[in-house]
């Protein structure tokens, strides 16, 4: 009875070993395969290269244009209305009230 418990058990356990080899292999094969799609995609000629280029820079362009009127919005008067300030008072009141 005891030899059959251990003989399940290492069962068990080489088949865990296996399960675990094989996603390992799986996952190197999907890697490998991804690479070799990379090395396959066509470089940029000097046109792509140019345009590339330019579109990054507009990009960047847009980015700091973005920032300054983000800037420039913080820096604005915040419009203040006699609600909020009564509002305010009394909420004051009544946590003074407790």
């Amino acid at each position: 009875m005891y030899v059959l418990a251990g003989i399940l058990a290492c069962m068990i356990f080489v088949l865990v070993i296996i399960v675990i080899a094989l996603g390992h292999q799986q996952k190197m094969a999907a890697l490998q395969n991804r690479q070799d799609d990379e090395a396959k995609q066509p470089a940029l000629d000097a046109n792509q290269a140019s345009e590339l280029i330019a579109v990054r820079k507009e990009l960047a362009e847009l980015k700091a244009m973005l920032h300054m009127q983000m800037i420039a919005n913080d820096s604005l008067p915040r419009p203040s209305s006699g609600a909020n300030e009564r509002d305010s008072d009394g909420v004051r009141e009544r946590l003074e009230a407790k």
